[in-house]
């Protein structure tokens, strides 16, 4: 399994510049010839082993599916890929397989099947308006999206570990969870989860935040850097079929706050900070740079 997963990797890295939403996607993918060469083997495989042309292994399904979607969190880490879009992405994958082993044409499958079958999904995460661009442009060059050191978010943020209230929640914690596992060390109660997460900790999830249940009453502080509201920004501007969504969750988010719990997020939300009813809840906000701000929200006490 650990040769599949590194040819999928390659074959992935050697693509990641070049745009599925192009109007040709098919033609400008490159096929890895290690990539190819792993399939080969993998078709031989299976015609001489008559249970495996039936079906292609689930995990091997799930381990394409995964790389790939983080791949495009890599690449746009506004996209989001619900349950039943990881369904619809195995299925290509299945489905991609059979083609292979009915024909026997692995490049033939890619190109005229499995890579336009890939755009149009990839297609149906976007918002209309980002697609008419996006057809006519081949390469989209590479983004990079890494984690912040513990010690910036602290600064940023305006954090003080010594009076930090627990437990801590840091949403979006990123995959190494930097902030958590420092505030761990200091002997906070801190935890965290993000989509991506790498490591394997009792106190980090791998979970998106639509997904995390959020009880009231429950959190003294809670910590989003980059994350959770960054992504609210993109739904309030860009696609408002999911700011209802966002909404919701935030409201679930501020609830969450212990009486005299604090919420720590960068950017500041002001088309929602504006509607907090001041009875309940305190608000601070100071400048980055430009437009953009670092909010820090109490919920007062009802005591």
């Amino acid at each position: 399994m650990r040769s599949v997963k590194d040819s999928i990797h390659k074959q992935l890295e050697t693509n990641k510049s070049k745009n599925l939403l192009y109007i040709d996607a098919a033609q400008v993918i490159e096929i890895e010839p290690g990539f190819l060469n792993t399939l080969d083997e993998m078709l031989a495989s299976a015609k001489q082993n008559s249970s495996l042309t039936r079906e292609i292994p689930y995990d091997l399904v799930s381990l394409s599916a995964q790389l790939f979607i983080e791949k495009l969190y890599a690449i746009n880490q506004y996209l989001r890929v619900d349950p039943d879009k990881v369904g619809e992405l195995e299925d290509i994958y299945r489905q991609s397989w059979q083609k292979m082993l009915e024909t026997g044409d692995i490049q033939g499958t890619l190109r005229a099947f499995h890579y336009p079958k890939l755009s149009r999904w990839v297609k149906a995460l976007y918002p209309d308006q980002f697609l008419e661009p996006l057809k006519f442009t081949p390469n989209i060059g590479t983004v990079v999206c890494e984690e912040y050191s513990a010690q910036f978010q602290i600064d940023i943020l305006g954090i003080d570990p010594e009076h930090i209230r627990e437990p801590v929640m840091d949403i979006g914690c990123g995959r190494e969870g930097r902030l958590v596992r420092y505030l761990r060390s200091l002997g906070i109660e801190a935890y965290g989860f993000d989509r991506s997460l790498a490591l394997q900790k009792s106190y980090l999830q791998k979970k998106d935040w639509f997904d995390y249940p959020f009880e009231a009453d429950t959190w003294g502080t809670i910590i989003s850097n980059m994350a959770f509201t960054n992504h609210l920004h993109f739904a309030y501007r860009h696609d408002r079929a999911q700011f209802e969504q966002y909404l919701l969750k935030t409201r679930e988010i501020i609830t969450s706050l212990a009486d005299g719990g604090r919420f720590y997020y960068a950017p500041g939300l002001p088309f929602i900070e504006r509607l907090l009813d001041p009875a309940h809840y305190h608000l601070d906000r100071n400048r980055v740079i430009g437009d953009v701000f670092v909010s820090v929200l109490t919920r007062i006490s009802s005591s």
